[in-house]
């Protein structure tokens, strides 16, 4: 699955003078205007391997995965102050469907959508990954002032970034087109956190007959909630 990188052009901890300073406050930037590395599926085996392994060393740490809690070590040259961070990844919708074991009626489904986050909220809620529709990320940061954040997108790509005047980083994400699972994983502060989008394909993008039941229910109930008019944004 191709990995998209996004770091502000501010971000040098060892020597942060060879850069251009951090984003203006409501300033605009594309990612025309950020770091954006991707791993292209096209090459072979073995330049992917070579081509990961740069951009682990460049990220400055490997993602640990399937670990929802994870202490990662640093190259000490990169953040001399700080030798670990912690790894966090949100629950899914899809995870929560997949660990739900009451009755699932209509109600049940989409409740299992509802959700909020005092850093991370999306819009639209229910995004249907057609190719063109566009998440509104907003993430609201506590920790600290004048280090920007370092941003990872999987499964789709940046359109574009800004920070407003309160410090607010607002990105707008385009998912793969039928894409099932986009994420978000952001660097700061000593911390990484993987928010998986609230994303699914559109159903005649789905093709039910190579998916399971719980794959099913949450990709109808997706479309339903995306079509009918009660697709509001997670706050």
């Amino acid at each position: 699955m191709p990995a998209y990188f996004v770091t502000s052009l501010s971000f040098s901890p060892t020597r942060p003078e060879l850069l251009p300073g951090s984003p203006t406050p409501g300033s605009s930037p594309n990612c025309s205007h950020i770091s954006v590395i991707g791993i292209i599926g096209d090459h072979s085996s073995a330049l992917r391997q070579l081509l990961t392994t740069i951009i682990a060393m460049i990220i400055f740490v490997v993602l640990p995965i399937g670990d929802s809690k994870a202490e990662i070590p640093l190259p000490g040259m990169q953040f001399p102050m700080v030798r670990t961070a912690t790894f966090d990844r949100k629950e899914s919708v899809l995870d929560r469907f997949r660990a739900f074991s009451g009755k699932k009626t209509q109600a049940a489904r989409e409740g299992l959508f509802t959700h909020w986050d005092p850093v991370f909220s999306q819009n639209p809620a229910v995004l249907l990954s057609d190719g063109r529709a566009v998440a509104r990320i907003t993430l609201r940061l506590q920790g600290r002032t004048g280090v920007p954040p370092n941003f990872s997108i999987t499964g789709g790509h940046c359109v574009s970034a800004k920070m407003t005047d309160t410090g607010v980083w607002i990105l707008e994400i385009l998912p793969n087109r039928g894409s099932l699972s986009t994420s978000l994983t952001v660097a700061f502060s000593g911390q990484m956190t993987e928010y998986p989008l609230t994303v699914a394909p559109p159903m005649d993008l789905f093709e039910p007959r190579n998916a399971d039941t719980t794959v099913i229910d949450y990709v109808t109930t997706a479309n339903h909630l995306a079509t009918s008019g009660m697709n509001t944004e997670r706050k």
